[in-house]
């Protein structure tokens, strides 16, 4: 079975860098994606995890809120106790050191300069930057 999902949206907020109990750093944040429906603008937020160390370096080092990203990843559902003690279902896409994808596609939001966006660059290709040998 496949639950894959393809999305372009700004961060909302800056990421959050975070430790498993084993010591992989992993980042989390949100991305809006906008839409218009017979004038009307409507805004989706999605919840992203990535969960691999150097994908998650790479985040804290270039991406903060408003930078626009192309993410790929699988969606999963969780369950979890508010603090009133009702359940809530979460959804979030989570990218994966194998699967998925996160590619930055520019500084902020919806245009606003003149000056042509940056070049897309993949994650991969940052990191293959930096491998020394």
């Amino acid at each position: 079975m496949l639950a894959k999902v393809t999305l372009i949206g700004n961060l909302g907020r800056d990421p959050e860098i975070r430790q498993t109990s084993n010591g992989d750093s992993y980042a989390r944040f949100s991305i809006a994606t906008n839409k218009i429906v017979k004038g009307q603008k409507s805004t989706q937020w999605w919840d992203v995890t990535v969960f691999d160390s150097k994908k998650a370096e790479i985040v804290q080092a270039y991406v903060t809120k408003g930078t626009r990203v192309f993410v790929e990843g699988e969606l999963q559902t969780r369950e979890y106790q508010s603090k009133d003690g009702t359940t809530k279902t979460a959804v979030e896409v989570i990218v994966g050191r194998f699967d998925g994808k996160l590619v930055l596609l520019g500084e902020r939001g919806e245009g606003g300069s003149d000056a042509p966006a940056p070049k897309p660059q993949p994650l991969e290709e940052i990191l293959d930057d930096e491998v020394p040998f």
